[in-house]
């Protein structure tokens, strides 16, 4: 794991149907900083949290959680990565 580094999305892209929510995003959240994901209804909020929640599964791109890449939902690991939003 890189030093200090919680969780990473690298060219993460989601949508529903025909809408993009997500649109290759790229976000690196270090160990003891804040975040604040903030914006419009329908904008991407909670698809973003659900994503690295391993709740939902993204289009395209790469989660990684303490430097591991999540693979699949977090229900699928019989060793889930556990994070708190």
């Amino acid at each position: 794991m890189e030093q200090g580094k919680l969780i990473e999305l690298k060219g993460v892209s989601k949508s529903f149907g025909d809408r993009i929510i997500l649109d290759n995003v790229d976000l690196t959240v270090v160990h003891g900083e804040a975040l604040v994901i903030i914006g419009p209804s329908g904008t991407g909020k909670s698809t973003i949290l659900r994503i690295m929640a391993g709740l939902l599964a993204p289009d395209s791109g790469e989660i990684y959680i303490k430097g591991k890449q999540r693979q699949g939902l977090a229900e699928d690991d019989p060793d889930p990565m556990r994070i708190a939003l």
